[in-house]
């Protein structure tokens, strides 16, 4: 889980310096910094280049974070007493799925981090909050606009930097919780 939990927490980390660089690039083109930036943004070209830069990572991290929530997720389905709700595969699958991608996840996260953790409380903490709120809001503001690059595109990027941060925090946590449960056994 060590080594999945380290490359997520990279490829995460790559997500918030491509798009904090997307922001920077769209702000400058739209607020007509360029000048000040002497970058050529004029013609919009860099700005598309890590727009693109910034989606593939992103895509890149949905990936590569899908083998952390899964082995994560199965290591707490093999020691958990209690039945757990969401499957090590549907902790994944839910993100899929029209509709339920709204709120299955969130569930399958908070009941990941709340088994890690062994926490009887079960009010989802705020780190998970902080987590799924920017996660969805950086869709939904970014979402068809027939401008080129618009402040919403800077929102949605300000929004997935603070749920990426947040999710690091939570590999961390978790993960540092799961190493710390005596049964290292199924932790691989």
């Amino acid at each position: 889980l060590r080594r999945r939990a380290a490359i997520s927490y990279v490829i995460t980390a790559l997500v918030v310096v491509a798009t904090a660089a997307d922001v920077v690039a769209e702000s400058a083109y739209i607020y007509g910094w360029s000048d000040f930036w002497a970058w050529p943004v004029g013609d919009g070209f860099l700005v598309d280049q890590l727009f693109l830069s910034a989606a593939m990572v992103l895509f890149v991290s949905f990936i590569l974070n899908s083998f952390w929530i899964y082995q994560a997720h199965r290591n707490m389905w093999v020691r958990s007493d209690e039945d757990m709700e969401v499957s090590p595969g549907w902790a994944i699958g839910w993100y899929a799925v029209p509709i339920a991608n709204l709120f299955k996840p969130f569930q399958a996260m908070h009941e990941l981090y709340r088994m890690s953790l062994q926490e009887d409380d079960t009010d989802a903490p705020p780190l998970l909050w902080a987590w799924w709120i920017p996660w969805l809001l950086s869709g939904f503001v970014s979402v068809g606009w027939d401008e080129e690059y618009t402040p919403f595109d800077i929102a949605a990027g300000m929004f997935t930097i603070a749920s990426a941060i947040c999710l690091m925090l939570i590999i961390r946590r978790v993960t540092k919780a799961q190493h710390a449960i005596p049964m290292a056994a199924v932790f691989d």
